[in-house]
């Protein structure tokens, strides 16, 4: 009788859990296994081919900086929602979503605003691009693991290599430890220094108006052969003249904008 009894109830164990397992339709059935099983199918397919296009995207140097959601609606038909600047950048974020494998169609749904800014590092290449956010990681725990510089605010920037500190410091013992930390870090090929003391004026690399950028602009190996002409206008700063690449005319957009800290017009002509 026990035996029976606890057939019994595993009986209706196993019933309860098909019921609770059994997809519903919504019109009083139930679907076959293989059916449910297929659905399963095609969600995984859709998440795999979604985190795809997403993973592709953010590996593309010029559309990873902006702000792309991205959609499976069907099979291999994936659509792209945001905004980004420019019709050249939205359409090299179609192409990057179209060569993604099992993408069979893209809808690209994103919108021109042009007041967004243009990203400044997308002629870096992806690698490096992340060799430079590994040495901002390295620098800043060189800078944890010292004890002199506890409780400095430092921050490190890096482009190619070459790395910009700012933020500031207690004294000159601080200054004198920040700068040779970074030098001795691995991978470092130049450090330009925009570190303040405490109760002393800013070095001359920093510095805001037009005179500040230029002295900023000089100070960076890779831009100090160029000459470089800086301007204000109406409350912008405005480059003016040539460089060889386009990296060195980000590059100084980028050194411009820190140093004026406010908007910059990078009207730089490249010339190899």
């Amino acid at each position: 009788m026990r035996r029976l009894l606890a057939l019994l109830v595993i009986l209706a164990l196993v019933g309860a859990a098909l019921y609770l397992w059994a997809p519903w339709t919504g019109s009083g059935s139930y679907r076959k296994p293989k059916e449910a099983i297929a659905s399963v199918k095609d969600s995984l397919f859709e998440a795999k081919t979604t985190g795809a296009v997403k993973t592709a995207l953010e590996l593309n140097g010029t559309v990873a900086p902006y702000s792309i959601k991205v959609h499976t609606v069907e099979d291999g038909v994936v659509v792209l929602k945001g905004e980004v600047p420019r019709e050249e950048i939205r359409t090299a974020a179609e192409n990057v979503a179209a060569a993604v494998p099992d993408v069979r169609r893209v809808k690209n749904e994103l919108r021109i605003n042009p007041n967004l800014p243009v990203a400044q590092d997308g002629s870096r290449t992806l690698g490096e691009n992340l060799d430079d956010k590994a040495l901002v990681a390295k620098i800043h725990t060189a800078f944890s693991l010292n004890r002199q510089l506890k409780g400095t605010d430092l921050s490190v920037s890096v482009f190619r290599k070459a790395v910009t500190l700012r933020g500031e410091v207690n004294d000159e013992t601080q200054h004198r430890v920040a700068l040779e930390v970074a030098r001795q870090t691995a991978g470092v090929s130049d450090v330009s220094d925009e570190i303040r003391i405490k109760g002393k004026a800013a070095p001359a690399a920093s510095g805001s108006g037009a005179e500040g950028v230029e002295r900023a602009l000089k100070a960076n190996p890779n831009l100090a052969a160029y000459d470089i002409k800086v301007a204000e206008e109406e409350g912008k700063i405005v480059l003016r003249g040539r460089v060889k690449s386009g990296a060195e005319k980000d590059l100084a957009a980028l050194v411009a904008k820190d140093a004026a800290g406010g908007p910059v017009t990078n009207s730089l002509e490249v010339r190899p």
